[in-house]
């Protein structure tokens, strides 16, 4: 890398520790002897069995400052492995190889697997006063050893930076700072802004620093930019509806106050200084992308019917369309409670410069889309019956070539045929009928031969049901939600997730296993889940970025599509038969019985499943001309093209849900609007009381 830009060609670069790295030696001490041939192959030992058991009891033996250090060091190991996986996922995102979301959520879930790996050797390191503390007494080590004077330093240094490179690998530098933040704001209830008193981050430059000086300004100035933004995510007016590891880290820090946070935060800051500068000037890229499905999806939704689900998920997609911590700050100055930041401060600074928390908001938009999606296509049947008025016409010849509904397509592909069709999609006039029959609810046992039951038989358990679709992302959404309290993960719950995944996606909506999944899983030999760290969020990477075609379609739209061409096709059936149609079609939620007549009409079945006729190719004929209609006048990509179609903000301006009101800087400015006051240049006593109690909400 060079002037900190991840760079394509760094992909292939081997990822072991090199030669140089400044921990080689600390390392060093874990390479295992590798026995002999002869050792290997030598006979197993039988031990000679006792004549009797007995209890033995023996003295624990002390744990001396060596073991200590051998389980820090194989720590910083396995962190160290952690980190080049998570450069090279960025890497990655950086070539446009994989999407911000999956790499966001890979990096959150190796921050969740250094906390529990730090937890591992808790016991241990507590007996030398803490992790933390012991990676300072191995930074002194090192700087004695190195011939350095740690404490030879300059005003606005934590040491001599001549020790740089040790204190990075350590983590001295993230933990100095953020433990200094810490320290200085348990206490404070309205987090201050950074106002520049050490200068400002250069993103242009980012890891290029020409020495230590400038790599140490380059890191401090960085943090010190984005603490305040973490800390009133963690407050309650700041609460928003995605919680990262680092927010909650800090949470917990800040309620704890102890002398020293954990180490794994500390980490976790570091690979944050790492992403951030080896994206350089590029790192707003990933608030752009939040941005634009943000505005997408508020698009799509703004002129459909307002609903729960619909509201749900506009909330969340317009929870951003005001910065939170930007007006924080703003009215904290206003009322004289903070000085005035310098004009470096802009608005959706944060986001701008944490492309781990983007990426974790679109993850969270994506999933609330798709179930609230589902949950609004699925109750109807609608969408159901008009794909198997699709396929039926498809199957007829009766779609032109050139014309296909890909909208449609894709919606099937991703449900598959178990959402749609009882077995096989059906091949002739009698099979669509009766697979409509059976999707709704009808028995099998009308088709009996010698059946005695004069009356037609339901069962309901033939309906198919919609499943929620890409189940580890469903699974990752959930555990980025804020209040949710949860011990961090390890790599055993990890993969475990993994393996899950695995099963959920060969099923169907009933949970039953789809047998051509099956075989096409099996054919493609999927490696085992990893085990190591560093593989398990590799995979995660490559499974959620594999899920986001599934977890991101427009279901509402697609619902609404379908919908929208069931209430033509019933206009147009009236209009071939007459107004005595209407009344086989009383109210609009029987819309999705018009497939049925016109299935029953080509098959020649009447009001009872059991009997045929001659059938009549009238009304499907009316179908074909519907459905021609709809393919020649575009509508069968729409959401195709509108996720390829960027979106400007005066196109959703008067979006009628604002989920940014739920801040509690934006209660605040509303209650004063609603009074019809405004903020004053300096604020009295009142005035304060009320932003106080607000803020302690």
């Amino acid at each position: 890398m060079e002037a900190g830009l991840f760079k394509p060609e760094d992909l292939d670069k081997k990822t072991d520790v090199k030669a140089n790295h400044p921990a080689k030696g600390m390392f060093d001490v874990l390479n295992v002897y590798t026995p002999s041939k002869e050792f290997l192959n030598a006979p197993d030992i039988t031990p000679t069995p006792a004549s009797e058991l007995e209890t033995q009891y023996t003295v624990e033996e002390e744990v001396t400052w060596e073991d200590a250090f051998f389980a820090f060091t194989a720590l910083l190991r396995d962190y160290d492995y952690l980190g080049q996986e998570i450069h090279s996922l960025w890497k990655k995102y950086a070539s446009g190889e994989l999407d911000l979301a999956a790499v966001a959520l890979a990096t959150n879930t190796a921050f969740e697997l250094a906390h529990s790996m730090e937890a591992d050797i808790k016991k241990l390191m507590d007996k030398f006063g803490g992790t933390a503390i012991f990676a300072h007494q191995c930074f002194d080590a090192a700087c004695q050893a190195m011939g350095i004077d740690k404490d030879r330093k300059n005003p606005g240094d934590m040491y001599n930076l001549a020790a740089y490179d040790v204190a990075k690998v350590l983590t001295i530098n993230s933990m100095g700072l953020f433990n200094s933040y810490i320290v200085g704001n348990h206490d404070t209830i309205i987090p201050g802004g950074y106002n520049g008193a050490f200068g400002w981050y250069n993103e242009r430059l980012g890891a290029g620093g020409r020495n230590n000086t400038e790599r140490w300004n380059q890191d401090k100035t960085a943090l010190l930019e984005i603490l305040s933004g973490f800390h009133l995510l963690t407050t309650k007016p700041g609460q928003g509806d995605v919680e990262d590891e680092i927010v909650r880290g800090m949470g917990a820090a800040l309620r704890e106050n102890k002398a020293h946070p954990r180490l794994w935060i500390s980490w976790a800051l570091q690979m944050y200084l790492d992403i951030v500068q080896g994206l350089g000037d590029s790192v707003g890229r990933g608030y752009e992308q939040f941005r634009q499905e943000s505005l997408k999806i508020q698009k799509a939704l703004v002129g459909l019917p307002k609903t729960a689900q619909r509201r749900q998920v506009l909330q969340v997609a317009t929870r951003w369309n005001h910065d939170p911590i930007f007006e924080t700050f703003q009215s904290s100055a206003e009322v004289g409670l903070a000085p005035h930041d310098s004009e470096e401060r802009s608005e959706f600074h944060f986001l701008r410069r944490n492309p781990i928390h983007c990426g974790l908001l679109i993850h969270h938009m994506r999933s609330v889309l798709h179930e609230n999606g589902v949950k609004t296509a699925a109750p109807s049947g609608g969408l159901m019956t008009i794909t198997q008025l699709y396929q039926a016409l498809r199957q007829e010849g009766r779609i032109p070539e050139g014309q296909a509904w890909e909208d449609l397509e894709e919606l099937w592909g991703y449900q598959g045929n178990p959402c749609f069709f009882i077995g096989d999609p059906p091949r002739d006039l009698e099979g669509y009928y009766k697979n409509y029959c059976l999707c709704l609810g009808t028995s099998l046992t009308n088709w009996a031969p010698n059946r005695r039951s004069t009356k037609p038989t339901e069962h309901k358990g033939n309906a198919p049901n919609m499943k929620f679709d890409a189940w580890v992302s469903l699974s990752l959404d959930n555990r980025i939600r804020v209040d949710n309290p949860r011990e961090p993960w390890t790599t055993e719950t990890v993969g475990e997730l993994l393996t899950e995944g695995r099963k959920k996606a060969i099923m169907d909506g009933k949970g039953h296993t789809q047998r051509d999944l099956k075989q096409k899983a099996k054919e493609a030999n999927l490696e085992a889940v990893p085990t190591s760290p560093s593989g398990l969020i590799k995979q995660l990477a490559q499974v959620v970025n594999s899920e986001i075609p599934r977890i991101s379609f427009d279901y509402f739209t697609m619902h609404h599509i379908a919908w929208s061409l069931l209430t033509d096709l019933k206009h147009a059936l009236t209009a071939e038969v007459g107004p005595s149609f209407l009344n086989y079609i009383p109210s609009e939620d029987q819309l999705p019985f018009v497939v049925g007549y016109v299935f029953s009409t080509a098959s020649g079945h009447g009001s009872d499943v059991r009997e045929r006729g001659v059938g009549s190719d009238r009304l499907l004929n009316v179908a074909t001309e519907v459905m021609d209609e709809f393919l020649q006048e575009g509508k069968g990509k729409i959401i195709k093209e509108a996720r390829e179609t960027e979106v400007e903000p005066k196109e959703v301006w008067d979006i009628d849900v604002d989920g940014s009101e739920m801040w509690g800087p934006r209660k605040y400015k509303k209650q004063q609007m609603d009074q019809g006051g405004h903020l004053e240049a300096m604020a009295g006593n009142a005035e304060i009381a009320n932003i106080m109690r607000l803020l302690q909400m």
